[in-house]
């Protein structure tokens, strides 16, 4: 089912992706999450997206990433969220 949702939809949802992934949301809160990951492709793009950023983080463990690539990251995140928010 291929739906488009508002700005305000989709951005009350970015916020809580990862921490969803982290396990960090209440039992209703991971259901608005996932319903409406299964009807917006956008936000469940994004969300794949932040699962492969979280799985990469955690299997690096605690060694220093160097702060260049700690920035870059950071501004294609940026980027990422605020390009696709407007799709």
């Amino acid at each position: 089912m291929k739906r488009r949702h508002s700005r305000n939809i989709c951005g009350g949802i970015l916020p809580q992706i990862s921490r969803y992934l982290d396990g960090c949301l209440s039992t209703a809160e991971c259901r608005a999450v996932e319903k409406h990951c299964r009807t917006c492709a956008s936000c469940r793009r994004r969300a794949g997206v932040v699962c492969s950023i979280v799985g990469l983080c955690r299997r690096a463990g605690r060694r220093r990433v160097p702060a260049a690539v700690t920035k870059r990251a950071a501004a294609t995140a940026r980027r990422l969220l605020a390009g696709e928010a407007h799709s």
